[in-house]
């Protein structure tokens, strides 16, 4: 993976799921590896992306961490009143 950030935006219908993504974004686009541990690295940083940097539609087109600070920072200012 690059150290730059990627903005892939990605429907969140059926026909898109986490394995497609991983295989059209890592898999064809980085691989293959001549060395196991060097897959299971780049593996693993999908993986953080995926579930940390992704923009998604079904979040306003935000990350998952950015919609979830949003979403504390509402409910604890709430609660703070």
């Amino acid at each position: 993976m690059t150290d730059s950030p990627q903005i892939v935006q990605v429907s969140s219908g059926s026909q898109t799921s986490p394995n497609s993504l991983y295989k059209a974004e890592l898999i064809h686009n980085q691989g293959p590896w001549t060395e196991p541990d060097k897959g299971e690295s780049a593996t693993m940083e999908n993986i953080e992306w995926y579930n940390t940097r992704r923009v998604h539609d079904e979040l306003s087109y935000r990350t998952p961490v950015a919609a979830e600070q949003n979403y504390y920072n509402h409910h604890t200012a709430a609660t703070a009143t």
